[in-house]
């Protein structure tokens, strides 16, 4: 395996952690949900790869 193909799925696993670490931070901050309830959102974002960190961001609306 040549270096360019070591380092592709370091970067592409380091993307996956940082969005699904995002979406945690940001459903943690909420006091509530639109759509799903805290816990369902949680085993969605850690479970689904993803798609679970995508379709938070995607259904739920936060503001600050």
């Amino acid at each position: 395996m040549t270096h360019l193909g070591m380092i592709i799925p370091i970067i592409l696993l380091i993307i996956h952690l940082a969005l699904m670490i995002f979406c945690l931070s940001k459903l943690f901050k909420q006091d509530f949900t639109n759509y799903l309830s805290k816990q369902l959102w949680i085993f969605i974002i850690m479970f689904f790869s993803i798609i679970g960190p995508i379709s938070y961001l995607h259904f739920e609306n936060w503001e600050e």
